[in-house]
């Protein structure tokens, strides 16, 4: 798993995924929450998950720290780390499909995501 994850720029499999996903989400066929340490979204096989990091005035649009997606029984299919803020991270990022692909969803996720009080709100409102 350890070369996997060092591989993911090179696999286009698994930025076809995360564009998918991106699309999934734009399209609200897939509901993101908004929590405490990120966002997370799930279907019947999967758990999607961004982790924050600290707000940075370098890179406000990397604020992203952690992007994981698991099957249901545990096992972990993609694990990317944000390269972090700054002029090189940035570069870097640039430069890396895969953190491209990442920060495409992130800012899709973001427009999309709901707080738990606006979920409590609507599921009043459906009563």
């Amino acid at each position: 798993m350890a070369d996997e994850k060092r591989s993911l720029d090179f696999d286009a499999e698994y930025i076809e995924f995360v564009r998918k996903l991106e699309a999934r989400t734009r399209s609200k066929k897939i509901s993101w929450s908004k929590t405490p340490q990120g966002y997370l979204a799930e279907t019947s096989t999967m758990i999607f998950s961004f982790t924050r990091r600290p707000y940075s005035l370098f890179a406000p649009e990397l604020e992203w720290g952690l992007f994981t997606v698991r099957r249901r029984g545990g096992n972990e299919i993609i694990n990317v780390e944000s390269p972090g803020g700054g002029i090189l991270a940035n570069a870097m990022a640039m430069a890396s499909p895969m953190v491209q692909a990442v920060n495409s969803l992130y800012i899709a996720v973001q427009q999309v995501a709901t707080s738990e009080v606006t979920d409590a709100i609507r599921e009043l409102d459906e009563l």
